[in-house]
């Protein structure tokens, strides 16, 4: 088994070896480097930190849903399985990044799969809530029809909103 993990971990590289190469053999270097002298890095590094704080709240919820199937898991693997979910999703067609962050924890904690799986499911439906949240309250603060009729679905409380 470690040979075909061994093997699979290669082709991975040459393959991304190869996206990389082609990419940087079409990149406009000085238009990049003019991009670059413009950039506030501060609020790069900024952002950077926002994002990984991000990644870390992520997680820290998804071991709040895990802990129904398991007690006691390590953080560090959740937030690895986190990011390999990102990544995954990244370069990944239909979200696939998720089936990979499910089966890393599940080898890596000696879990189910399908147990796992089922976690990542309820981890989708909370973000996809929360998201949902987020713009009903955006739209009614800003007074848009739209946003107050998302807020009645979000379950929004509606005190005080004018009528329309």
């Amino acid at each position: 088994m470690a040979k075909i993990s061994a093997k699979l971990h290669i082709i991975i590289t040459v393959v991304i070896l190869i996206v990389f190469a082609i990419i940087l053999s079409r990149l406009n270097y000085g238009k990049a480097l003019h991009a670059l002298v413009g950039v506030k890095w501060v609020w790069v590094i900024c952002a950077g930190l926002v994002n990984i704080l991000n990644t870390y709240v992520e997680a820290v919820r998804w071991k709040f849903i895990l802990s129904s199937v398991k007690k006691k898991i390590h953080m560090s693997r959740t937030f690895s399985a986190i990011l390999i979910g990102v990544v995954g999703n990244t370069i990944l067609p239909f979200r696939l990044g998720d089936g990979a962050r499910a089966y890393f924890l599940a080898k890596k904690e000696s879990m189910r799969l399908a147990s796992v799986f089922s976690t990542v499911f309820l981890d989708r439906v909370a973000d996809a809530h929360r998201a949902h949240r987020h713009a009903a309250a955006d739209g009614f603060a800003h007074g848009h029809q739209v946003g107050r009729d998302t807020a009645v679905l979000a379950g929004e409380p509606l005190a005080g909103a004018p009528e329309t």
